[in-house]
């Protein structure tokens, strides 16, 4: 059984590029720039069809 008293915290130094992103989301949150998590998932799926459509018919593919 795992309790908080087991848990161990470790500590990770982020790169730059990570805090530069991690900032540009905070920024994005106070701007009110956000997307439900329906519409991320919508996008995600239309990505992945289009990659998957790519990668089936290499004809389709743009240079």
């Amino acid at each position: 059984m795992s309790t908080l008293n087991s848990y161990k915290s470790e500590i990770v130094e982020l790169t730059n590029e990570q805090k530069t992103m991690l900032e540009m989301s905070e920024q994005d949150i106070k701007k009110g720039k956000l997307i439900s998590q329906e519409a991320m998932d919508k996008r995600n799926m239309e990505w992945l069809n289009e990659l998957n459509n790519r990668e089936n018919n290499p004809s389709n593919l743009k240079f």
